[in-house]
């Protein structure tokens, strides 16, 4: 899975807590590119330099922490995870499937849909790590 960059309106001044220059953001792992992260009161918002980013909506994260593990990104990283069935309205990212079906049988070869087991396009991890170590 993979989530889509969608242009982003920068948040105003007055509502953002937190503001981080070159931060690096990965999604399902995946390097997305380096961009500024904003804190903000309603949400967390991280968009590169042409304004294209996500947007997530504190009523849509369902966990949060420090992520030490240096070989899922190269850097500490702020781990969140994010969690659309928490909001009736999921907004401003687009998960987009791809063909790996590898992940979707079990060890008995059995496909996925009849296991109780997360659906995944309801949910999306992301990393934010520094760019460089001097970050």
């Amino acid at each position: 899975l993979m989530a889509g960059l969608q242009q982003i309106s920068l948040p105003l001044n007055d509502d953002v807590v937190y503001k981080e220059d070159s931060v690096s953001a990965y999604v399902n792992k995946e390097f997305c590119g380096i961009g500024t992260l904003f804190i903000c009161n309603m949400g967390i918002i991280w968009a590169n330099e042409n304004k294209f980013g996500f947007e997530l909506p504190y009523s849509t994260i369902a966990m949060h922490a420090i992520c030490r593990d240096i070989n899922v990104v190269p850097y500490e990283s702020l781990y969140v995870f994010q969690d659309f069935s928490k909001d009736e309205h999921p907004f401003n990212i687009d998960v987009v499937e791809t063909d790996n079906k590898s992940e979707s049988v079990n060890e008995n070869g059995e496909s996925g849909e009849n296991n109780e087991q997360m659906d995944v396009t309801n949910s999306v991890y992301y990393h934010f790590a520094p760019s460089s170590p001097e970050s």
